[in-house]
């Protein structure tokens, strides 16, 4: 059943797109980009103490892909339930500017400027909206005793694959030490996301074979988050 509403989800847009034929044709230059999808991983557990997620340095990359094909951020949680808990999903979020050029007279500019304004307003009331979901639903205190990562892995693959199917750009953020603890279950299995999946670390134990837990994917450890990181790798 919490497969079947994560499908249904994907659906839900939201997009500040350009609204006559008139802007369109006065310089309008739509996105080539796929959307982004992010896909926030939190470790909630008592051994992922030392990993935090900075809010502000996200909501900088969230804003970068809104503006570069669309942004979308899901959410899972590494704490006791694993599998039986609900990903977070927001709406998919296309800021869609036009680009001003020299030729138009100041009519034009003057209507383009304030669309491309009027989106910029959007877009931060929807990034304090999902900032406000994080603070409420994701950044939770770090007091779970247990870490089911095997049950957060299994929905976080299926939740992959289900947007690789929508052809997505796929970025996985993993705050988390990668400690499976649980009774009787301390072996993390394989996790096989998407080949196309770009996955990042952030407070990964040493301990962990990272080439046998992500065997599709190619894994970049990150001491701290940083949106100029990924930013810069994308200009």
């Amino acid at each position: 059943m919490k497969l079947l509403l994560i499908i249904s989800l994907l659906s839900l847009t939201n997009s500040c797109m350009i609204s006559t034929q008139e802007e369109e044709n006065a310089g309008s230059l739509p996105s080539t980009s796929r959307p982004t999808l992010t896909i926030l991983v939190n470790d909630i557990s008592e051994s992922a103490e030392h990993v935090h997620i900075s809010i502000a340095s996200l909501r900088q990359l969230l804003h970068f892909d809104a503006v570069n094909g669309g942004t979308q951020l899901a959410t899972l949680l590494i704490n006791g339930i694993g599998d039986k808990q609900m990903p977070w999903i927001s709406s998919l979020h296309q800021a869609d500017t036009t680009v001003l050029s020299r030729t138009m007279n100041i009519y034009r500019r003057t209507k383009i400027a304030q669309k491309n304004r009027g989106c910029m307003i959007l877009l931060d009331s929807v990034l304090n909206t999902w900032a406000d979901t994080l603070k409420t639903k994701v950044l939770l205190p770090k007091t779970d005793g247990y870490s089911d990562a095997n049950g957060t892995f299994y929905l976080l693959t299926h939740l992959a694959q289900a947007y690789q199917a929508k052809n997505y750009r796929l970025r996985v953020l993993i705050f988390s030490d990668l400690i499976q603890d649980m009774p009787n279950n301390t072996l993390l299995r394989p996790i096989k996301l998407p080949p196309n999946a770009e996955i990042f670390l952030i407070g990964a134990s040493p301990k962990v074979d990272l080439q046998r837990v992500f065997p599709n994917n190619k894994v970049t450890l990150i001491p701290v988050f940083d949106a100029q990181l990924f930013i810069q790798k994308n200009h």
